[in-house]
């Protein structure tokens, strides 16, 4: 969740990915994987993608502490 969150965060038009023909150093800092995990993920959700590091985030917390014991609110 942590890296694609860096991945979004740190996207790049001028990256080499799927949806630029640019060439050159990539400016994600994951480098080229990140610059094609981000322009996916913008290409077919939008900027809510960023979303997603956070819903991924929580669900992980949730696996290693375990699921809430106080029962759904009202």
């Amino acid at each position: 969740a942590l890296l694609l969150l860096v991945a979004l965060a740190t996207f790049s038009s001028a990256d080499a990915s799927l949806t630029t023909a640019a060439a050159g150093a990539e400016r994600n800092w994951l480098g080229a994987p990140g610059a094609w995990i981000s322009s996916l993920l913008l290409l077919l959700v939008g900027w809510p993608a960023l979303v997603l590091p956070t819903l991924l985030g929580r669900q992980a917390w949730r696996m290693v502490v375990g699921p809430d014991r106080a029962g759904p609110q009202r």
